[in-house]
C-alpha cells in the first residue's frame, strides 16, 4: 500500500494590486494545488500554475510581492486597507477581520513565499 502525503490546504491572503499614481486594485490571492490566483470585484485576474511565474521576488520586509504573469508585472502588499480579511497563520486563510499593519503583512508575505519555495 502507498502512502499520499496530505493536500496542504489552499492559502488564501487579502492583497492588492499596486502601483504608481495611487493605482491600489484590491483582491484575493489564493495558492492551491500549484496554482496561484489573484481575484478582484472585477473578476479574475489571473490563474495560472506556479511554474508560469516569472521575475518572482519579496522585499520590505516581505510585506510587498513582485511577480511577472503571462507578460504583465504585478506589485502585491498585504497590509491595513487592502482588502477585509486578516491573515490568519494557524488556519492558512484570511478571516474578515481587518489587517493589523505592517506586522501581518510580513506574515502573510512570509506564508507564500515559503509556500511558493522561494
Amino acid at each position: 500500500m502507498t502512502e499520499t502525503s496530505p493536500a496542504k490546504p489552499p492559502l488564501v491572503l487579502a492583497a492588492a494590486n499596486t502601483g504608481m499614481f495611487g493605482k491600489n486594485d484590491p483582491g484575493t490571492l489564493t495558492l492551491a494545488e500549484g496554482q496561484l490566483r489573484f481575484e478582484t470585484a472585477s473578476g479574475v485576474a489571473f490563474d495560472v500554475p506556479v511554474s508560469e511565474l516569472t521575475k518572482a521576488a519579496f522585499s520590505m520586509g516581505d510585506s510587498v510581492f513582485k511577480v511577472v504573469v503571462q507578460g504583465t508585472k504585478y506589485r502585491f502588499y498585504f497590509g491595513e486597507g487592502y482588502g477585509d480579511r486578516k491573515f490568519d497563520e494557524s488556519q492558512s486563510v484570511s478571516t474578515k477581520e481587518g489587517l493589523n499593519g505592517y506586522r501581518d503583512s510580513k506574515a502573510a508575505g512570509k506564508a507564500l513565499k515559503a509556500a511558493l519555495g522561494i
